[in-house]
């Protein structure tokens, strides 16, 4: 393994270590969800806009082309600034409006930048058919 990919990897590791003890939902059903929705929100916040729209819910990667995706991302985090804190606020299974049908979870999360006021970000999780769950949506307000 290179050291690049060492040092990215460890950077993943370290940031959700950091945020993973303000994240946890109390119900474990939402758990499997809920670690996808981490690790992918970690792509973000160490600004790997690529690797998060890869990861992401083929339905996700249907409706926004990659570097429609990263560009859009990168102008918004720019402009907020790197994380401060992210706290789970809810995780609710629900359809998204408008999204396809499907098992989802949206989470909730109040969410602090280093510049701007207090937001609410909200993810949605999608069981896709392989059983894996993948990130169909996100949004922040």
């Amino acid at each position: 393994m290179t050291r690049g990919v060492v040092r990215l990897f460890a950077s993943y590791v370290l940031v959700f270590a950091i945020n993973a003890s303000n994240v946890w939902a109390q119900d474990s059903r939402t758990t499997p969800a809920q670690i996808s929705v981490q690790t992918w929100l970690a792509l973000i916040d160490t600004r790997n806009y690529a690797a998060s729209w890869e990861t992401a819910a083929s339905s996700f990667r249907r409706g926004v082309p990659r570097e429609t995706w990263s560009v859009t991302i990168d102008e918004v985090r720019v402009q907020l600034g790197p994380l401060k804190a992210r706290v789970l606020r809810s995780a609710t299974p629900e359809k998204p409006p408008g999204a396809l049908e499907g098992e989802y979870i949206v989470f909730r999360f109040d969410t602090t930048f280093e510049r701007g006021p207090a937001l609410i970000e909200v993810v949605s999780a999608l069981k896709e058919k392989d059983g894996t769950w993948r990130v169909a949506g996100y949004l922040v307000k």
